[in-house]
């Protein structure tokens, strides 16, 4: 089956060639990659009966998941007084071994320790020799599940847990507190933290938890921070920028939270193209008075910046907000002077505590100066003086312990890009919002705030962003239209007026009623961004795979948000493409979501890549074991892929190598100067069949393709990045022919499909393997990795760029 090319080039984004059977496997049976540790208390306050529910519970999540040696691993904690391992990660091979020993977990009583549980589960399951394979990047969760309060602290091992990279659910039951439910849990809490009043209403969180537990494997699955590429890459047209850092050491912080807010400086220095033409960055820290450690001047790369950081000694003290930020105004002052002329201008607060005296009038100063605020509160920071600091919500952050912080520093770096990246923005964004009676009204308000809260993170405008609202529930009313209003208070106001309509849930139906406002005659634009944001939280009535498909046809990028029970399999229908699919606990959760809508509108992608210059090349397993259907999967891959790039020959050139027994070239890097000839030859590519003798293949490419006369930039400092997909064993060594292709300083890729063997797809790929080997279960998976693909081939140009920049500087 061919596909008509010019489809592809105006969808814009990575299409996801939905078919019929595209979603019939389960998510959670598609969630292949994770370490899942289940610490249950087994106090005494439990009891035999409610215990068993308990192991119930624990049998119907681990069922519904993808366990296996090379899948999904589980391990079990029982705790009281002490903590005991029952099941390590590497304890069975087989879920039914598994499941079977679920049924006769042991029940024996006593107190709530639950902070030495959390301690006991770090150091002695989630480590290598008990089946935990946090090196080799597979992500690590533990889910605590307790009746009562501890009787011993939970916060540090909590904190230790959660910094030594495992991502927390925490279960409260009955009298479990919820403030220490939210101690133990990552961030933000509304994902993360599940409460119920008894034990017998522990069933009713089975299909949330693991729609949640299942939706995060899934979206970690391909091994990739979705998000720190997101804020890096927003970053790239973020040239000048002058930021300081506020930050609290009085001495109710913790030796290792004052770390946690050094390593989130680093990350801020890790992204922005520091220099003194560029990005500046100093640091203030505060207690009883204000000290500067070094201004915008002082250093002036990122090593030595780094160094400095590393070098900040907390010295205790009291909590004197305001007198830090009276202190700031002239150092803003100096910066302008020093610059020479005027930049964006930041100032990033982080505090514990409420401050001991007043806060309002020395940042609003700041403000009128306009130097923008982002006030971020931890621990027993105070709410009210974080607003007067930050002057509105969308630069104000509450979490609950410094670790956080790493939760939201995307947000924020993205945040600060995006007024450079989001600048002179259009789009077209229609919500369909589910007023089914299955909503409560609280929860209907919650969306409403929601959509509200995106019109004013947006540039609304006849010439820029437009808005339209339709609400559906089994019939279908339209709010407004795209052609209505052009100023955010018209739309806020026609929000705050809408009924909830109540009845069941056709979402197919309001797909189909939806796609005819996308059209002109009703304010839509086909020259601009389309998106269509579904909330709903329920599993649809009808079907939704061919409408959706009508208005993903026209180019529409649709982001489908489940909350609670929603159906992820309906989710993955609505969207087309799972990067643009959100499975969420509870309504609270949709205020994390709003920055990246908003940043969905932007064409952050056309700055990647109009920036991006590389020489790629794909080496594609041709072997007989993929048979022809498959192989056509594959096509549809490399067809997603390329169509992803500027491809000319003064930017990305494309090559093609397929392998089985031996290499074929398919076209060199200079054998087509333009997409859609490349596109053509891909829709017919042959199919070769034969052994997987992918050593030799990679020998081929460093003789034959990464080379002057095939068209490579090789000897121009152009990144070479070569990208292997295969869904075998290699019948020869493949790690030799990869060393000597990373030695010639080629990023190498691999992709593995299905049988391919982990241990193999890490000796061909450049480190760190989390960023560079990628695996699916089936050829069908493909097309959902896609984005994360392009995404990452676009760090590492960027990276290999700043790398020359960096060697032409210290040699000049």
């Amino acid at each position: 089956m061919l596909y008509n090319v010019s489809f592809y080039i105006c969808f814009g984004e990575n299409p996801l060639l939905l078919t019929d059977n595209s979603f019939s496997i389960a998510v959670c049976s598609d969630a292949s990659l994770a370490d899942i540790v289940f610490i249950v208390d087994e106090s005494g306050s439990i009891g035999n009966d409610n215990f068993q529910l308990v192991r119930d519970f624990i049998h119907n999540i681990v069922d519904g998941l993808n366990v296996g040696l090379n899948s999904v691993r589980v391990g079990i904690v029982l705790y009281s007084d002490q903590a005991s391992a029952q099941v390590f990660l590497n304890s069975f091979q087989e879920k039914t071994e598994m499941l079977t020993f679920i049924k006769i977990l042991p029940y024996r009583g006593g107190g709530t320790k639950t902070g030495e549980a959390l301690e006991f589960a770090r150091t002695n399951i989630f480590i290598r020799e008990q089946g935990s394979r946090k090196q080799e990047g597979v992500q690590q969760v533990a889910i605590v599940i307790t009746d009562g309060q501890s009787q011993d602290d939970v916060s540090s091992p909590a904190a230790a847990l959660r910094r030594a990279g495992v991502t927390v659910y925490a279960l409260g039951i009955k009298d479990a507190n919820e403030k220490e439910l939210t101690q133990i849990a990552s961030h933000p809490a509304t994902k993360h933290v599940f409460k119920v009043d008894s034990f017998a209403n522990l069933k009713t969180l089975e299909m949330r938890l693991k729609n949640s537990l299942c939706y995060n494997i899934l979206q970690q699955s391909v091994k990739f921070n979705e998000g720190a590429f997101t804020a890096k890459k927003s970053c790239v047209v973020t040239d000048e920028a002058d930021i300081y850092f506020l930050i609290d050491h009085s001495g109710s912080i913790e030796y290792l939270d004052f770390d946690d807010m050094k390593n989130f400086i680093h990350e801020f220095l890790g992204t922005f193209h520091i220099g003194p033409q560029h990005v500046r960055v100093g640091v203030v820290k505060f207690s009883d008075s204000p000290t500067l450690e070094f201004d915008l001047t002082t250093y002036t790369d990122k090593d030595s910046l780094v160094k400095a950081v590393n070098g900040i000694i907390q010295l205790g003290g009291g909590t004197q907000t305001g007198k830090a930020l009276e202190s700031m105004g002239r150092h803003f002052v100096s910066a302008k002077a020093s610059r020479g002329h005027e930049v964006r201008e930041f100032l990033i607060l982080i505090t514990d505590g409420e401050s001991q005296d007043k806060v309002r009038d020395q940042a609003k100063r700041l403000r009128d100066q306009n130097i923008i605020i982002y006030a971020i509160g931890v621990k027993e920071a105070n709410e009210t003086q974080l607003l007067e600091i930050a002057g509105s919500n969308q630069t104000m952050f509450n979490v609950n312990n410094f670790d956080a912080l790493k939760q939201i520093k995307n947000e924020i770096i993205t945040d600060i890009c995006s007024g450079d990246i989001c600048k002179d923005m259009q789009g077209d964004v229609l919500f369909l919002i589910d007023s089914s009676g299955s909503i409560n009204p609280k929860d209907f308000n919650k969306m409403k705030k929601f959509m509200e809260s995106i019109i004013n993170k947006s540039t609304i405008g006849l010439n820029e962003v437009r808005v339209g609202v339709i609400q559906f529930s089994d019939k279908q009313e339209q709010i407004f239209p795209l052609n209505e209003y052009y100023k955010k208070a018209d739309m806020v106001q026609s929000i705050e007026a809408m009924t909830q309509l109540g009845g069941s849930t056709l979402t197919g139906k309001a797909l189909s009623f939806t796609s005819q406002f996308f059209d002109p005659a009703r304010g839509g634009r086909t020259n601009v961004r389309q998106m269509l944001i579904v909330v709903t939280d329920g599993e649809a009535q009808d079907k939704v795979l061919a409408p959706a498909k009508q208005i993903q046809d026209k180019c529409v990028n649709v982001y489908a948000i489940g909350v609670g029970n929603a159906k992820f399999q309906d989710l993955l229908e609505i969207s087309g493409n799972r990067a643009r699919v959100y499975s969420e606990v509870n309504f609270d959760a949709l205020e994390a979501l709003e920055r990246q809508l908003v940043l969905g509108n932007c064409d952050i992608d056309k700055v990647c890549m109009k920036e991006m210059m590389a020489d790629i090349v794909f080496l594609v397993d041709g072997s007989e074991s993929i048979g022809m259907e498959n192989f056509q999967q594959m096509r549809q891959f490399l067809f997603t892929l390329v169509n992803s790039f500027d491809v000319a020959p003064d930017k990305v050139r494309i090559g093609l190598v397929q392998y089985s027994t031996t290499p074929r070239t398919e076209f060199l890097l200079n054998t087509f100067s333009d997409k859609p000839n490349i596109l053509d030859y891909i829709n017919k590519l042959p199919y070769m069949g034969g052994g997987t003798v992918t050593g030799k293949a990679l020998d081929f490419l460093l003789k034959e393709l990464f080379v002057n006369r095939a068209g490579s930039r090789i000897n121009d400092n152009v990144p070479q990045i070569a990208v292997v997909i295969t869904d075998g064993q290699s019948q020869d060594n493949v790690e030799l022919h990869a060393l000597e292709l990373q030695k010639r300083g080629i990023t190498l890729y691999a992709i593995g499909i299905k049988d391919a063997d982990e241990e193999e797809l890490e000796d061909i790929a450049t480190k760190p393997f989390n960023q560079h080997v990628f695996r699916v279960s089936g050829f069908e998976a493909l097309q959902g990795i896609s984005q994360s693909i392009v995404q990452g081939l676009c760090t590492t140009v960027e990276e290999a760029k700043r790398q020359i920049t960096h060697v032409d500087r210290s040699t000049a």
